[in-house]
């Protein structure tokens, strides 16, 4: 399995947990869900090759699992909940922008500022 990070990237707390190299798989399957449609060079592997993008892959990756640990992954903090009219989602950011159940706000945040991730067409 591809991954963007490496445990010693992780914060302290988290290096030595059990599974942790399933959590940085994990988390890197979510961050090539996530370009998925970037154009961006790579090794044979499919890692990409620009030593900026490379840090940005491995941030994301860590940022997704640093989010994981804290939130479950997220499965609790996804479902909207509704007060009289008023509608709160628990995925959207803070600049209202729809980010996928289960995605760490903060990695979709990096990716999307670098141009990794475009708008997409949505169909109410």
């Amino acid at each position: 399995m591809l991954t963007y990070a490496e445990p010693s990237d992780l914060p302290e707390g988290l290096q030595t947990v059990n599974g942790v190299d399933a959590l940085l798989g994990a988390a890197s399957l979510i961050v090539d869900m996530l370009v998925r449609g970037a154009v961006y060079d790579t090794d044979d592997d499919g890692r990409p090759t620009d030593t900026h993008l490379v840090q940005v892959f491995r941030d994301a990756t860590v940022m997704q699992v640093v989010w994981a640990d804290e939130t479950g992954g997220g499965a609790s903090g996804a479902a909207p909940s509704q007060l009289g009219s008023l509608k709160f989602d628990a995925t959207t950011d803070a600049d209202g922008e729809s980010v996928p159940p289960g995605v760490a706000p903060d990695a979709y945040r990096l990716l999307r500022v670098e141009g990794l991730i475009h708008s997409r067409v949505r169909v109410p």
